[in-house]
């Protein structure tokens, strides 16, 4: 889950990046001709008097809305402006007749020039965002980095995945709480053009797996055998990484996290990482027989507060769901370490 202490701050700068006003207004202009506000004013009275003028009156009154919503409630614009799309027979594409391809007309283009995504991705704006985030692992995925890093001759951040497509809502392509901050797999090799909504799909703004699914190891025995570290502790033919259910399985949250699995694949990726799998249970080798862990706790007691520091250093994961967002693996860690009681075994 993305939980920053100030998100409601750095949704007020990212707004301001997008409408930034003019230091010294200037003939009724209070911002930039490049700022939402701005580009809608026009479109205003470019269509007065059509049946489109509806639909720009909302976006140019709603803008600041639009761009600031939290993710459940861009789900109330969305069917406020089906609404008025429907009413005025409103249409933004058609079916070209000779190679059947989609044509955007000028209506769409319109509004995708208003909430101009192409200019935002090219500029410094979306670096200054993941700065401030501080999402340093994908939060769809939680397998890969997405750092942000900028120097004079070379800078990178994370992909911005569109929660709701732009290219089915135009108008959300610069909201903050539409913009998920994931790495490439996630946001294009997988998501695509998949449609997502609230009710129906994990939004990191919002929530996450957290005691909803959690990680857990499946394994062939052998014969009778019951203890399962004798048998794969350094062999991971023996088993598989899975998800169980920690809730009912007619549940929303669970249906909601289920989806999300199966888009991104989570199943078959983190079955391609096995071998985290199996040093956690090298651990609980140390730990519950070798008891190695208390001996660390009672030699540093300066370098370690508490049970649960000397779990992270030897393990490598942060045991906060809220840290998540700070290191690859982290949960799988977290949720094979707990299965394995680890925990308990530190004393």
């Amino acid at each position: 889950m993305i939980n920053h202490p100030d998100i409601d701050f750095l949704v007020e700068e990212h707004y301001n990046r997008i409408c930034t006003k003019l230091v010294k207004p200037s003939q009724g202009r209070f911002y930039y001709s490049t700022s939402v506000y701005e580009k809608l004013n026009k479109k205003l009275t470019k269509y007065n008097g059509t049946i489109y003028y509806d639909l720009f009156y909302y976006l140019f009154e709603n803008h600041d809305k639009i761009i600031k919503n939290k993710v459940h409630d861009l789900e109330k614009h969305i069917y406020k402006l089906k609404d008025i799309i429907s009413t005025n027979n409103i249409v933004f594409k058609v079916i070209n007749p000779v190679d059947g391809k989609l044509i955007y007309n000028d209506i769409y283009k319109d509004i995708e020039d208003s909430f101009d995504y192409e200019a935002y991705s090219a500029s410094e704006k979306p670096y200054k965002l993941m700065l401030a985030l501080g999402v340093d692992v994908c939060p769809y995925c939680n397998r890969q980095y997405v750092n942000t890093f900028i120097c004079p001759d070379g800078k990178t951040r994370a992909t911005l995945d569109h929660f709701y497509s732009k290219s089915e809502y135009p108008y959300l392509a610069l909201s903050f709480y539409n913009l998920i901050p994931s790495c490439y797999s996630c946001n294009s090799s997988l998501k695509g053009r998949i449609p997502f909504t609230f009710n129906k799909n994990i939004n990191p703004y919002h929530s996450s797996f957290e005691n909803i699914v959690s990680f857990t190891i499946n394994y062939k025995k052998i014969g009778d055998s019951k203890k399962y570290i004798s048998e794969f502790y350094n062999d991971a033919a023996f088993m598989n990484i899975d998800f169980k259910s920690l809730v009912h399985k007619n549940r929303n949250d669970y249906k909601k996290a289920e989806r999300n699995i199966k888009v991104f694949k989570l199943k078959e990726l983190y079955n391609l990482h096995k071998d985290i799998v199996l040093r956690v249970i090298q651990q609980d080798v140390i730990y519950n027989k070798a008891g190695y862990a208390k001996t660390i706790k009672d030699k540093y007691p300066k370098i370690f507060n508490d049970e649960e520091e000397v779990l992270k250093t030897l393990i490598g994961y942060h045991s906060n769901h809220l840290e998540f967002n700070k290191s690859p693996f982290s949960r799988l860690l977290r949720d094979i370490s707990d299965e394995l009681d680890l925990k308990n075994k530190l004393s």
